[in-house]
């Protein structure tokens, strides 16, 4: 549109009505277009809001106390069952161990399947040196070659497990009904995040 009316402006000869209608829709046009461009331009210089970014990455940067930006994984917002806090406690008084990474999304999911009141029973241990609280170097000493990597009394299991599998694995007392807990059929199991460079 700013082309035609450069070309209508410049154009020798007598300003008719239909000229005159041209340069108004014309500039109506580019002027349209120009707010447009400013408002876009204004959005998509924004930041997107940090639940998006949480959501999208599984992780979040932050700067710790001495400026150093680190990162931690992405909060559980769902609540937990009766029975999945049972089984956190049970974990804990057993000793396990859950070593993970921030970036790992069988970690998340092993999260999300104990619920945010269970999860503050779990021993978690985060193994990668840009993770908030990084105990990297308990990692190593454990041999933790992929995430999640639980260590239950000397039983090692790896890979993103059910909560009714680490129900049988720790002895847990009693029943565990894993019919009852959320996403129960969309719990995976298998193979763990290989840490980087393995």
């Amino acid at each position: 549109a700013a082309i035609w009316i450069c070309a209508l402006a410049l154009h020798r000869g007598p300003a008719g009505p239909s000229r005159r209608e041209l340069l108004a829709v014309a500039g109506s046009h580019v002027t349209a277009g120009l707010a447009a461009f400013a408002l876009a331009r204004e959005t998509a210089g924004a930041a997107p809001p940090i639940s998006v970014i949480e959501e999208q990455l599984g992780y979040l940067p932050v700067i710790d106390g001495r400026g150093k930006t680190v990162y931690t994984p992405s909060r559980v917002f769902d609540s937990s069952t009766p029975q999945a806090l049972e089984l956190a406690k049970h974990l804990k008084r057993e000793g396990a161990t859950f070593y993970g990474a921030f970036w790992c999304p069988h970690c998340r999911n092993q999260r999300r399947y104990f619920g945010k009141e269970a999860l503050g029973f779990v021993n978690y241990v985060e193994c990668d040196a840009r993770g908030i609280g990084s105990k990297a170097n308990v990692c190593a000493r454990a041999a933790v070659d992929g995430y999640p990597t639980w260590m239950i009394g000397k039983k090692r299991i790896s890979g993103e497990r059910s909560l009714a599998d680490l129900a049988q694995f720790s002895n847990f007392p009693g029943v565990f009904d894993p019919s009852i807990e959320p996403g129960a059929g969309a719990m995976q199991t298998g193979a763990p995040c290989p840490q980087p460079g393995r």
